[in-house]
């Protein structure tokens, strides 16, 4: 792996598999050089628990987090290729959780559902409206704490922050979904700059982020399509 949401990644990152939740990017170096011709490759979603219920659609249904092939690759010729991947591919300054202005006390973010609803941070979408924890200080450094660790339905929910990138500072994960976290979390690419983060169920992550440029509204939200169209999605209000 070279590159996620931000661009390149420090160095590469050489992985088993990759978790890509809906929103998030990866850039994958492939050196197909030691397979012979004739050789073809698939590549697949694996099984996973923590995706909630439904179907995939389309045909025989299946429950979410089941395995299936996504594309096939053929080796039909020999090529000379003389391309090395370098060692470092960027820098990244990274932030210093002591320097967050709220470093003792972060933002909490609950994602929660109630009589029908997926809900960020106890409500639902409001055009222009934003909650008293929802305005920030434009060039602030904050720590905040998506928490998908809530009572009711379990799912997985990839939250993601327009306006900003940010940076992956922990990952925890409740003792009693810890069984189906191990179905994922080695797929995890926390490393570079994110705006689009998943949380199994039962996790919480913190992440340090800072609007740097604009004042003005940045919506969050749900990247599972069917969650943000039913209003789970809120406002960050940027001042200076």
């Amino acid at each position: 792996v070279i590159g996620n949401d931000g661009g390149l990644l420090e160095r590469p990152m050489t992985r088993d598999y990759v978790l890509l939740a809906p929103g998030e990017r990866a850039d994958l170096w492939v050196d197909l050089s030691g397979y012979p011709l004739g050789t073809e490759l698939t590549l697949k979603s694996l099984y996973f628990i923590g995706a909630g219920g439904g179907s995939l659609g389309g045909g025989e249904a299946l429950p979410n987090g089941s395995p299936f092939d996504i594309m096939k690759v053929r080796i039909v010729r020999n090529e000379r290729e003389s391309l090395q991947l370098p060692d470092v591919l960027s820098t990244i300054a990274h932030y210093n959780i002591a320097d967050a202005v709220n470093r003792d006390n972060p933002r909490i973010f609950p994602i929660s559902f109630s009589r029908g609803d997926w809900l960020l941070n106890g409500r639902l979408f409001e055009l222009e409206n934003y909650a008293d924890n929802e305005v920030i200080e434009l060039g602030d450094l904050e720590t905040w704490v998506f928490d998908n660790d809530a009572h009711g339905p379990t799912m997985g929910h990839p939250i993601h922050v327009h306006g900003l990138q940010f940076q992956i500072y922990e990952r925890t994960i409740n003792p009693a979904r810890a069984g189906n976290y191990e179905t994922v979390r080695y797929g995890y690419l926390d490393g570079g700059w994110k705006d689009t983060i998943f949380l199994m169920p039962g996790e919480k992550v913190k992440v340090l982020a800072k609007f740097l440029r604009y004042p003005g509204l940045f919506i969050y939200h749900c990247h599972n399509l069917e969650h943000e169209d039913m209003g789970m999605m809120r406002n960050l209000k940027v001042q200076h």
